[in-house]
């Protein structure tokens, strides 16, 4: 239910990064995972950063078009 998914996913609390050796704390799970996406590239299909570019990281799912 969307209650269900608002106090998983939006309720303030200590939330930390799921990898190892990263140690930052979010105010909810939400923001958590936004960061291991964005940081860390956790959850994210293979091919969607196969080309990243070397001045800022952003990615690319093919290396020319």
């Amino acid at each position: 239910s969307l209650k269900a998914h608002i106090r998983r996913n939006h309720t303030a609390g200590d939330f930390h990064c799921g990898q190892a050796d990263c140690g930052q704390v979010f105010r909810t799970k939400a923001e958590a995972r936004e960061h291991e996406r964005a940081v860390h590239r956790v959850g994210l299909p293979v091919k969607s950063f196969s080309h990243v570019c070397q001045h800022c990281e952003y990615s690319f799912p093919t290396r020319s078009r």
